[in-house]
């Protein structure tokens, strides 16, 4: 695991072996890096690790990165020669949870394209597991790194201020999506606007005449998810309505223990005398596995419960899913994203940080209709 690994040295060992290989001639010019995962599993190292020895490969000038593609060696004989620039021109990306993740892949590719026409390239991190230890070190990597320009992070949420900081004194200025961090960081924050996009969620189904509104939360700690739980008890106390029970806690994910453990929350919940009759899920993880287990223990969505989402994963479905939902612009978060890390990019002059909000409208699906007494 991550965590248990000497995060400050095994980059470093790993960097050193490759740059042996590359000098020698046992890995040819032209030819890519192996993957991450099969360098992983040679030297018995996580994948954040063997792309923090990608970004010194990089900065030493010993390989080209290629959008969608492995590294490619550089020639050996350029390798004798000074580099023909000096200007930084790389933007280090940091993605939680991880980059398969719909809201990170699209916000990822809209920052790749944004990076792209302003001639940056990108050099890509992201966890094995939610480890705060991955990030500083790989943050530590890029305070080192003479060839990167900025960082665009969407942050854990550990205590790593320290790190940051250290960023951002080398120049290196940084830009947060998603969620704010975790101490006091000079840096700008682009998010959508939890708080208030939660309020309309939860207003769509005080106006359907619910007045028992169950919050069901994940269990990350970080901004985003507490932005729309204050929206969440907002709306509630605009309408003069009273928490009656919750908020309850639930792993996200697409497994089978969070579908297990959204089963095990509708069973409590229909057992309940004072039942809620609509749930307001901290994302759309969520509210598809509580969709599925009301229906799975015999009651109707919308009829028995209604469910609000976040975030409209199901976007690309034809018909847009099922499931009423907050609709979250990751395309704009990212492109906002590059052009503030850009307007902050080569200016060390002193600078107000920015909390800029992205508007995200209800979309309204099966799943909400007008409460039955």
């Amino acid at each position: 695991m991550p965590g248990t690994e000497a995060s400050d040295n095994r980059p470093n060992a790993v960097f050193e072996e490759l740059y042996d290989r590359i000098r020698s001639g046992a890995l040819r010019a032209g030819s890519r890096l192996p993957s991450e995962r099969q360098l992983a599993d040679e030297f018995g190292v996580s994948r954040s690790q063997i792309q923090m020895a990608i970004v010194q490969l990089s900065s030493a000038g010993l390989i080209d990165q290629v959008p969608n593609c492995r590294p490619v060696v550089r020639d050996r004989n350029s390798l004798q020669r000074p580099r023909s620039t000096n200007r930084r021109n790389q933007v280090a990306l940091w993605i939680h949870p991880n980059v398969e993740d719909l809201g990170a892949s699209t916000i990822l590719k809209s920052i790749r394209a944004a990076l792209g026409s302003a001639g940056f390239s990108a050099i890509i991190g992201c966890p094995d597991s939610p480890d705060e230890e991955s990030e500083e070190s790989f943050l530590r990597t890029l305070a080192r790194s003479t060839s990167v320009a900025g960082a665009i992070v969407w942050t854990n949420g550990g205590n790593i201020g320290e790190a940051y900081n250290d960023l951002i004194s080398s120049n290196i200025p940084v830009v947060f999506v998603d969620r704010e961090p975790t101490e006091e960081i000079r840096a700008d924050v682009v998010s959508t606007d939890n708080r208030r996009a939660a309020i309309t969620a939860v207003n769509h189904l005080v106006k359907l005449g619910h007045k028992n509104i169950l919050a069901v939360l994940n269990n990350e700690r970080v901004s985003s998810v507490n932005d729309r739980y204050q929206g969440y008890l907002q709306a509630l106390s605009d309408a003069d309505l009273q928490l009656r029970c919750g908020p309850f806690t639930l792993p996200s994910g697409v497994n089978s223990a969070a579908s297990e453990a959204a089963d095990q929350l509708v069973k409590q919940l229909i057992a309940t005398q004072d039942r809620p009759s609509a749930i307001f899920a901290i994302n759309d993880q969520i509210a598809m596995h509580l969709y599925d287990a009301v229906l799975e223990n015999g009651y109707s969505v919308p009829k028995d419960f209604s469910i609000v989402g976040f975030d409209w994963f199901l976007r690309w479905v034809p018909s847009g899913g099922h499931i009423t939902t907050v609709c979250q612009h990751f395309e704009e978060i990212g492109r906002i994203a590059v052009d503030r890390l850009l307007e902050r990019i080569g200016r060390p002059e002193p600078f107000v940080p920015r909390h800029v909000l992205v508007d995200a409208p209800l979309v309204i699906k099966g799943s909400t209709g007008a409460y039955l007494a």
